[in-house]
């Protein structure tokens, strides 16, 4: 009911104090800690994913307007009060993992010919050639970014139901449409 909805309720996520970044202040009632530092290494223009979703998702006021945008707004409509909480536990787990693939790619070498690429490029239409983790094989998807001299890629995938699902994938799992 409307009593847990409460608890879920966010006006602005911090960090417990300036440079603590294991910790985030959820709101007066949830904490989410353990947070390992390298997740605030997967950067989306000059900001970790993180902070952007901790800065996105707050109340705020237009000053001159003084119109009210209020995320809790969305997460009661879908009748989801958790989905913030949910989406900032999502970036933090898809941060780790980013960051744990580009670590694991080889290091970039310039002096590879074209015959040693896949020719994939960025908005180029790709088709998952496997099964991962969030959408089956076969689903076809945009490359939104490389990795390295495109070892890896992130793909924004629009499946069947028309939900659209962000992937980092390696080169071997697709393939050019």
């Amino acid at each position: 009911g409307s009593a847990s909805a409460g608890l879920y309720t966010v006006e602005k996520m911090r960090f417990p104090k300036k440079g603590q970044k294991d910790i985030i202040l959820y709101n007066s009632k949830i904490t989410v800690s353990d947070i390992p530092a390298k997740a605030y290494e997967y950067v989306v223009n000059g900001k970790s994913a993180i902070e952007w979703i901790m800065e996105r998702y707050q109340i705020t006021t237009h000053k001159e307007s003084g119109i009210r945008n209020d995320p809790n707004d969305w997460a009661k409509e879908v009748g989801n009060p958790k989905y913030i909480l949910d989406l900032l536990l999502s970036i933090i787990n898809v941060s780790v993992q980013t960051v744990d693939i580009v670590n694991s790619l080889p290091k970039l070498s310039f002096d590879a010919g074209p015959d040693e690429t896949s020719g994939i490029k960025e908005y180029d239409m790709v088709t998952a050639k496997i099964d991962l983790p969030n959408v089956p094989i076969g689903t076809v998807g945009t490359v939104v970014h490389l990795y390295g001299s495109g070892e890896a890629y992130e793909i924004e995938f629009i499946k069947s139901d028309g939900s659209i699902v962000v992937e980092t994938v390696l080169k071997s799992q697709v393939e050019k449409k």
